[in-house]
């Protein structure tokens, strides 16, 4: 006798699990952007290059290209219109 499939998870358990993930990106960022003023710092110390390497930003960038993903509610550009991944309007 086979079980059935189990079912599927709500919306507002999906949502739960985004919202979670939301927190942690923004945790990330936050500490992120506390290494950065940390590394401004130093550069200014240093007199050496700028803080900002738009070689490393354009790298940073493409990240979720190269793994495999436009990555999640990006907005791209259309001949006319600004519209998310999904084909809706941005915004």
């Amino acid at each position: 006798m086979s079980k059935a499939p189990p079912a599927p998870p709500s919306l507002q358990e999906l949502r739960v699990e985004i919202d979670t993930i939301d927190e942690q990106v923004h945790e990330l960022l936050m500490k992120r952007g506390d290494i950065i003023d940390r590394l401004i710092k130093v550069k200014q110390t240093q007199e050496v290059g700028s803080a900002f390497r738009p070689a490393r930003a354009a790298h940073t960038r493409r990240a979720p290209v190269r793994h495999g993903s436009a990555g999640p509610g990006r907005v791209r550009r259309t001949d006319s219109h600004t519209r998310s991944d999904a084909g809706e309007p941005a915004g």
